[in-house]
């Protein structure tokens, strides 16, 4: 018996040392999105992360890549909207303008008029109208012709301080707007003031239509979104 604990513990030893002297080759790997199994990174050209140290887990496919830049606001830029086929972007500036650029960043129309900090901008569903909302008070409707020229419709005149938002119903007959004092207020196309919405107790930052245009949210500084 003590024989063959030798001879055991000996084979084992043996093992140990092979197995210790190897040289270890690790192969890397990328593990690819199939099914429901996360994807570590890809970038946009399927190609392979270059530092993979600090490559992103999680089941998003691709990295979001900057295709351009959109330079000419003379201060912040407080929001910026694509239009609805996706062809043009409008952004709202702390200089007072609201400015409508194509994807490849050049500048097609600038929204001139107000007389304060810009601070939301958005399409119509049917991309031929803008919204505009600001700290002077007011919100404003434009139309955007076919040639990209801007024009100033009307303004919505009815809140007490600044404007945060506005937003187009999704038949783009009415406009939603939001504001500092506390109230939503919707409007129609002419400017005409429909409803006051006085549901919050304080600051009302943002405001949106439902899909089927039937409700509206709004969120507020109150700590509530009704």
């Amino acid at each position: 018996m003590r024989y063959r604990s030798l001879i055991r513990n000996g084979f084992i030893a043996l093992l140990a040392f092979i197995f210790a002297t190897l040289p270890v080759t690790i192969v890397p790997f990328t593990i690819q999105q199939v099914g429901a199994v996360p994807t570590i990174a890809q970038t946009p050209n399927n190609q392979e992360p270059s530092d993979k140290e600090n490559a992103v887990t999680g089941s998003f496919v691709d990295y979001y890549a900057e295709e351009t830049q959109l330079k000419g606001h003379e201060g912040s830029v407080n929001g910026a909207d694509f239009s609805p086929d996706g062809k043009l972007i409008v952004t709202a500036g702390s200089d007072s303008t609201a400015r409508v650029w194509n994807l490849s960043g050049k500048l097609v129309a600038i929204l001139q008029g107000h007389s304060a900090n810009v601070r939301n901008a958005s399409f119509s569903k049917d991309g031929q109208y803008i919204a505009t909302a600001s700290s002077d008070g007011t919100a404003r409707i434009w139309h955007l012709s076919g040639n990209l020229e801007a024009q100033y419709l009307v303004s919505l005149q009815g809140h007490q301080g600044d404007v945060n938002s506005a937003s187009f119903s999704p038949d783009g007959t009415k406009i939603v707007t939001a504001g500092a004092d506390g109230t939503a207020r919707l409007w129609d196309i002419s400017g005409k003031q429909l409803r006051e919405i006085k549901a919050h107790s304080s600051n009302v930052y943002s405001v949106n239509f439902s899909f089927d245009g039937k409700k509206i949210v709004t969120s507020s500084a109150d700590k509530t979104a009704r």
